[in-house]
């Protein structure tokens, strides 16, 4: 017997999370995205060119939740029963966490923070992805 591999590709569905800006000092909030049906995400986030010479920064991705899409639920940080649902990155490039949405509320979102130590007006090129995945069934 032959053992083929599932299609990965069914079982996962990618969201632009935050859309690539000139990320300045200060937080933004990824929209609402409807989780149910997945047991798992990826976070992540890419960081490309820096300007404005800051001797340091920072990008922080936070995973947070709300039963209502933040209409009567408010967004909380979502923390999972084990590992992380937040990474920081403090250079250029990728960085990603898988997450356990076990316990998680039926809507997910992302929440960048950056911040920048010394410089003239700085700001990072950056973007955030959230790929749902662990599907219960093949996603419509």
């Amino acid at each position: 017997m032959i053992n083929i591999p599932m299609d990965v590709s069914s079982r996962i569905h990618p969201y632009e999370a935050i859309p690539s800006q000139a990320a300045a000092a200060g937080t933004v909030n990824g929209p609402g995205i409807l989780r149910t049906g997945y047991l798992s995400a990826q976070l992540a986030v890419d960081v490309g060119a820096v300007g404005g010479a800051p001797t340091s920064f920072s990008i922080v991705e936070q995973l947070q939740h709300s039963n209502d899409n933040g209409s009567t639920d408010p967004w909380t940080n979502f923390v999972p029963n084990v590992g992380s649902a937040s990474l920081t990155v403090t250079a250029a490039g990728l960085a990603y966490v898988g997450v356990n949405l076990l316990g998680a509320k039926a809507y997910v979102r992302t929440q960048q923070t950056a911040a920048f130590v010394g410089g003239t007006s700085p700001t990072a090129q950056t973007c955030g992805v959230l790929t749902l995945g662990g599907a219960i069934s093949d996603p419509a």
